[in-house]
């Protein structure tokens, strides 16, 4: 909607300007609206692109999957990269959207970085079933509420809910990313910050920093920093200071890119179980002719529960139908996010190709059993 509504808005505004520069000529006026809208078309130019090899497409792990659902909140129809925990008597979703109104339109006109998050209720069958509501964050390192939060992972920790996301703040440049903390706590029926969030700081991070995945092992707040090599960082929560505890090499054997954070390990299987995604450069095609596009899977792993925290086995192939990696020739982007271990389900939800949310239930048994060693 924002590709559609954009290029009409910025055709009226220069309909008007151009009006009286041109001294009311109608010809002139619709010459400079039409050229300055084509050049708005640019940054959206489509893809067309093509994710997987046909040799590839009947290796994708589609057998794991039980179902898929999609996940459609009504205010914000746009909302994608979503994550999830238990609560109450269902769960709770966080999710991302890029604007959800007129002023916030505006917003993502004059800083294209523009985002939000927000929390949602859903009951045992993942229906929404409460009011969804965006998140008023503050941070230590710049004043007033951000409107820059992205891809946020809920997680668990011993008695509460820590919300760990990205946000590059202040700073308004793409090439400038942080990872944030910050404990949720309920008032008056939603959940809001207990103080503001905190940087989580690593003496040796670069200037994007996204998608570090948590975990806990005996009572302490771990991160998984990178897939290769598997860097692992300790947290400390009252400084947000990250020290590095485990870094091992490893070779996952991976064709789909470089192995990326998804969502929070859990336990599973005597050890610790992560959903992640990669994203790969693959040739691309547009107006402007032949470039380079990104593309992104989604894959699993198990990792030793216990230090060094190595990586001991991974899915062979992508997961997801095949129509998720096929349906057509546009970029594909499989983002997961959060996951729930029930028996022998694994509910994982996900974003897909930055507009929706999904959750798909996996059967647990064939998913372990098609890992191969690492």
């Amino acid at each position: 909607m924002f590709i559609l509504v954009l290029p009409i808005f910025v055709l009226i505004l220069f309909l008007l300007i151009s009006f009286l520069v041109a001294k009311r000529n109608k010809i002139v006026s619709l010459l400079i609206a039409v050229c300055c809208t084509a050049v708005i078309f640019i940054p959206f130019r489509a893809y067309k692109i093509a994710l997987l090899d046909p040799g590839l497409k009947k290796a994708i792990q589609e057998d794991v999957i039980l179902k898929t659902k999609k996940i459609f909140i009504p205010q914000y129809p746009g909302a994608y990269n979503p994550s999830i925990i238990p609560y109450e008597d269902g769960y709770l979703l966080s999710f991302r959207v890029k604007s959800y109104n007129f002023l916030t339109l505006l917003k993502k006109i004059s800083n294209v970085r523009t985002s939000y998050l927000g929390f949602v209720k859903l009951n045992k069958n993942f229906e929404i079933s409460g009011e969804p509501y965006l998140l008023d964050l503050q941070s230590n390192t710049s004043p007033g509420f951000t409107g820059f939060a992205q891809d946020a992972r809920l997680f668990r920790f011993q008695d509460q809910i820590l919300l760990i996301y990205n946000d590059y703040g202040s700073c308004r440049a793409r090439s400038c990313y942080s990872l944030f903390v910050t404990e949720m706590v309920e008032k008056e029926g939603r959940l809001v910050q207990k103080s503001p969030s905190r940087l989580l700081a690593y003496d040796k991070m670069i200037s994007i920093e996204k998608n570090w995945a948590p975990f806990e092992f005996e009572g302490n707040l771990y991160l998984i920093y990178s897939g290769e090599p598997h860097l692992i960082l300790k947290v400390d929560l009252e400084t947000g200071v990250c020290k590095q505890e485990a870094c091992t090499d490893v070779n996952f054997q991976w064709k789909w890119g470089i192995i990326r954070g998804g969502t929070p390990a859990l336990p599973a299987e005597g050890q610790l179980f992560a959903l992640f995604h990669s994203s790969f450069e693959t040739p691309a095609y547009s107006f402007f002719g032949k470039t380079r596009g990104r593309n992104y899977a989604m894959g699993a792993y198990l990792l030793r529960n216990g230090y060094p925290f190595t990586p001991i086995k991974v899915t062979p192939y992508p997961i997801a139908s095949l129509d998720d990696y096929t349906e057509d020739n546009r970029r594909k982007v499989l983002f997961p996010g959060g996951m729930v271990i029930e028996g022998n389900k694994i509910h994982v939800v996900w974003g897909k190709n930055d507009s929706s949310i999904l959750i798909s239930t996996l059967d647990r048994e064939k998913l372990f059993s098609s890992m191969v060693s690492i």
